[in-house]
């Protein structure tokens, strides 16, 4: 169920990427247009989900009073950070 999960949101993200940048080819004034997005399916039957997420929209799981953050931004900032050329501060 978990791959199917996973497929399923994969296929979703590619298809809202792929209408995003066919809006933006219409128009130039558009040229670099994009967004973020951060979802999950939940299938309550497997007690299975999976998250979807692109850019700086960040997921957090919240359990006991504890907020963990459980997507890693997708940004150049964040790149540059793991490459060692900026602090997260």
């Amino acid at each position: 169920m978990v791959v199917q999960l996973r497929s399923t949101m994969l296929a979703s993200v590619l298809a809202a990427h792929a209408a995003i940048r066919n809006e933006a080819a219409k128009d130039p004034e558009l040229n670099g247009m994009g967004t973020t997005v951060t979802a999950l399916v939940l299938d309550e039957v497997s007690h299975t989900y999976a998250i979807g997420h692109v850019g700086d929209s960040r997921a957090y799981l919240v359990r006991g009073g504890t907020l963990t953050q459980v997507t890693r931004d997708d940004t150049w900032v964040r790149d540059r950070v793991d490459a060692g050329e900026l602090t997260a501060e």
